[in-house]
């Protein structure tokens, strides 16, 4: 497996996010998607697990299999968690915000008064849902990688038998022939 990591916007060689290359490299999360070892920024996270975590509370849904679909949007593939569609139905319908624009960000930090950055509620929800997220897909990944590991130790183990049995076979049938041609 390969790591996807491309140059950020901060310049000097620093790895961003292999998905919209933002520069912050402290909101820069590890994942493995579709088989290759990512670096993705917080919002990035978000996108590549849609129907993951809930698009409201930003609860993860599901540890292991996925939960049954809850559709936030009619066309979109994010889900909501029950108690979050209960309040919606109390408030009316809930527009998805990647399907109005394509370039939303589920995390956008803004600068503050004096020259650093200011994360929200909101963001720290974003944030602890993506570091959820990327824990569970590297997780799977080590799980993954143990099995794999485990399979090519049996298989080199089988190939060590198969070599050791046919060069048993080949001084077995030397000797045979030393024996025959010192008879003559």
């Amino acid at each position: 497996m390969s790591w996807r990591r491309e140059q950020g916007v901060g310049g000097g060689g620093v790895p961003g996010c292999g998905g919209c290359n933002v520069g912050e490299r402290r909101w820069i999360h590890n994942i493995r998607h579709k088989g290759i070892y990512c670096s993705l920024c917080t919002s990035c996270v978000l996108k590549y697990h849609p129907g993951c975590f809930c698009v409201s509370c930003f609860d993860v849904l599901f540890e292991g299999s996925p939960p049954p679909p809850s559709p936030a949007a009619d066309d979109a593939h994010l889900v909501r968690c029950s108690k979050c569609l209960g309040e919606a139905a109390d408030r009316g319908s809930f527009t998805c915000p990647t399907c109005v624009n394509p370039n939303f960000s589920f995390f956008d930090t803004v600068s503050g008064r004096d020259g650093g950055r200011t994360i929200d509620l909101e963001m720290a929800k974003a944030l602890v849902a993506a570091a959820r997220l990327a824990s569970l897909s590297m997780s799977r990944a080590k799980a993954s990688a143990w099995a794999d590991a485990e399979r090519r130790a049996k298989e080199a183990g089988m190939a060590g038998k198969r070599a050791k049995d046919a060069l048993e076979k080949v001084v077995s049938g030397s000797m045979k022939e030393k024996g025959r041609r010192s008879r003559r």
